[in-house]
Parts: structure tokens; sequence; C-alpha cells
């Protein structure tokens, strides 16, 4: 027998109603007898033994999202194999076991710095006790409020934000909530968009340098700009200890 389809619509069978309780055994002189859609015809398919459905889902040949009827039900209406009790052992449980660390918190496991240099003047070494250190990094940007579009530089960034050099004399103001698109030449970074606010002007009173900070990122974006923070550290300090 081939895959049974669900279909709603076909007739039920012209069997007469019989008063019982739903999905319980009746009487030996009527036992259960269970009917499906046919999708090639009016008339369905049965009479089924429980046995007959068990072997047919186990087989494959019909799912527990199909539809079924049973001679022993008052209502004459279709229902899901699923919500039928006899056939509960077909239906998976919820699985126990827990997810995996990445996809429940959203974020994979991101290897630390390897070591912390003593050289405290430099900013590979200063920032790294910072909970989002910042690395240098040049790359285009666009950045934009929906109305205003202004290009500029990436000057450096973290995990949760950004600075950046705008080319206009009129940088935006603190608080305005942008989008902004980095164009990185490094292929494992690439070019991502990401909704940010501004959080102060960086330098003298008219300057067009900007602290943004990240508000939506996500997971993805997130892990990469974690490990190319890290990979420019632990690359930093790597240098430091061989001089």
């Amino acid at each position: 027998m081939g895959c049974v389809r669900a279909v709603a619509r076909h007739r039920l069978p012209g069997v007469q109603k019989v008063t019982m309780a739903e999905d319980k055994k009746g009487p030996s002189s009527n036992p259960q007898e269970w009917y499906l859609p046919n999708r090639d015809g009016d008339e369905p398919l049965g009479p089924y033994s429980n046995d007959e459905i068990r072997s047919m889902l186990k087989a494959g040949q019909i799912r527990v999202d199909e539809f079924i009827w049973g001679n022993h039900y008052d209502e004459l209406k279709w229902r899901r194999i699923q919500d039928v009790s006899n056939f509960q052992e077909a239906v998976l449980e919820y699985p126990k076991a827990p997810l995996p660390k990445k996809l429940s918190t959203g974020i994979a496991n991101i290897p630390r710095p390897e070591a912390v240099s003593k050289n405290y003047g430099r900013r590979e070494s200063s920032n790294i006790f910072r909970r989002y250190p910042r690395v240098p990094m040049k790359a285009a940007v666009i950045v934009h409020n929906g109305h205003r579009y202004v290009h500029g530089i990436c000057v450096d960034l973290s995990e949760r934000g950004v600075q950046v050099n705008v080319e206009s004399s009129e940088p935006f103001a603190v608080g305005e909530e942008l989008t902004i698109t980095l164009r990185s030449k490094d292929p494992n970074l690439g070019t991502f968009s990401v909704a940010a606010v501004v959080l102060r002007h960086i330098g003298e009173e008219g300057t067009k340098n900007m602290g943004l900070f990240f508000q939506r990122l996500s997971p993805q974006i997130r892990r990469k700009l974690a490990h190319f923070v890290i990979h420019y550290l632990n690359a930093q300090m790597k240098e430091q200890e061989v001089a």
C-alpha cells in the first residue's frame, strides 16, 4: 500500500453509528474498525484493525498527522491519528536531551586570548582587560538614518560597537538610531549591516568621529566580530613575545 495522504474532505464510510466511549475497545460483536481517506476515490480505505494501523505507521505507509475515523465514534468527523489514544505510541515524545550549547546561547564558544602582555602602554595589551576589547580596523562604512546617507571609514571595532570617521561636517546626533554597513576586506568578516545608536562624538567639538553601539546583532555576526578581535589580539601578543 502506498503512502496515504490526509484529505479531510473525503466521505466517511457508510457504517452505522454506535454509541461507545471514544477510543476504547467495543463489544466483541462490533470490534473497532478504522478507515482512512482515499486520495484516488470517494470511498474510504478500510476497514483496518488496530494492529494494521500500527503496522502501517511503523512501516511509514501513513503518518501520524494524517486523518482517520473509527466505527465507534459518535461524531461523523475525520480526526488526526496523533489525536487518537490507540496510536499514541507512534507519536514522538518531546526530547529530554538538552540543546547543544551553541544553539542554546546563540553564540559558539569563542577562544579567549592565549596570553596577556605586560606592556600596558599599548592598545593591544591594556585593552585586553575590557569586556569587549577594541582593535584597529580600516574598512569603508556607510551610515544612514533612513533619510541621510554618509560615507566614512571604520577606525576600530569590538564585539559590541565601532568607531567611525565620517565624511560629513555634521555627524549624526548622540542618541540617534542608525544603520551601519561595514565592508571589510577580511574574508572572515566580510560585509555586514547592523542597527546601532550614536553613543558619543570622539575628540574636540565638531569632530567627525563617532562611537556607535550595536543594538540588534545576530549571533552569526557577533561570532565573526569576536573571532576577528581575538585573532588580532593573539597575533599582536605573539609578536611582542618574539620581540
